[in-house]
């Protein structure tokens, strides 16, 4: 059995800015390590049984191409509350082709950037994973290559993506920023992703993630169930709250605790792992996993929209990035 309940962290610091950028309002294509931004993108919220009408909605996301800084704040904490209102955008040239550059390395390129860390043999531009943007969420990468039984998830898994919060910080517990439940999978590896992700993934996804094309790797590239196709009620989405309702204010990532889903039953299909949960507090790079199926994980997705909802956050979906053309 694939069907899987998987908590997933990633870096929960955010983006700094050089002088540079704060000149020109500007956050460049990330080349270092995986950081949060505290984003403002056009999207949609669920309202009961339907959608509603696109606007200026706030979260918090990754998103490693440029984007536009909209707002400056100083907060106390730069881990729980954000510094940059980040508007998000990919950057064209005339032809329409993705353009890569950073101004401290002194490189413009349209070549596909590496994965993972940068090296002095490929290019050092970050990916973007989880993608959120569009009509569907993907994930495609990220510590699939670590962790096996990441590319061996069925559909109506979920992964909820965030950071663990340290007692100092107020914690501990899971600051989530990302719901994502898997409704298609596709195989792939990098070398050939632009023909096994063919008619699959949206425009510009390839180059925004720079799959290494040296890497043979068997990995999967998972389509989020959408609103409008769910499996078994459940669909992705993120955390959000709309700007006509908060104004731009900063707000820190949804709350997540073990305490919390201590009504839901773990799955039998665990019996030999110890005290397995669905959240854990603590928890460090090795993603925390309970083998499941259709009816928990509707469980613990109706009860991850509870406690969003005490919490004040709506389900974001379908937001849009920007697209520029150079002059």
């Amino acid at each position: 059995m694939t069907i899987k309940t998987v908590q997933f962290t990633h870096p929960g610091g955010q983006h700094s800015l050089n002088h540079i950028e704060k000149k020109r309002g500007i956050k460049e294509w990330n080349t270092g390590e995986h950081a949060r931004k505290f984003l403002i993108a056009d999207g949609q919220y669920v309202i009961g049984n339907k959608l509603s009408t696109p606007k200026d909605l706030l979260f918090w996301g990754e998103w490693e191409p440029c984007s536009s800084i909209k707002k400056t704040y100083k907060p106390a904490d730069r881990i729980l509350f954000s510094t940059y209102l980040h508007s998000p955008f990919l950057q064209l040239d005339k032809r329409g082709n993705v353009v890569k550059k950073k101004s401290n390395l002194n490189t413009t390129t349209n070549l596909k950037g590496c994965s993972t860390s940068c090296s002095k043999t490929c290019s050092p531009f970050q990916n973007t994973d989880p993608f959120v943007f569009g009509d569907c969420f993907f994930y495609s990468l990220c510590k699939q290559r670590h962790f096996s039984c990441l590319r061996n998830l069925d559909v109506g898994s979920i992964i909820l993506f965030g950071s663990t919060i340290s007692a100092k910080r107020g914690g501990p517990y899971f600051a989530l920023d990302t719901v994502f439940v898997v409704g298609e999978k596709r195989h792939y590896t990098e070398k050939t992703a632009q023909k096994d992700l063919d008619g699959f993934i949206p425009q510009y996804y390839d180059e925004i993630m720079g799959f290494d094309t040296k890497n043979t790797e068997p990995l999967v590239c998972y389509k989020g169930a959408s609103f409008n196709n769910p499996v078994n009620g459940m669909y992705s989405f993120v955390p959000c709250k709309p700007s006509d309702e908060i104004g731009f204010d900063g707000f820190k990532r949804a709350e997540l605790r073990n305490a919390d889903f201590a009504s839901i039953a773990i799955p039998p299909f665990n019996q030999r792992k110890k005290n397995p949960v669905y959240i854990s507090n603590n928890l460090n790079s090795s993603p925390n996993i309970i083998i499941s199926d259709l009816a928990h994980n509707k469980m613990v997705w109706d009860r991850i929209c509870q406690i969003l909802d005490s919490q004040n956050y709506k389900q974001g979906l379908r937001f849009r990035y920007n697209v520029k053309i150079e002059q």
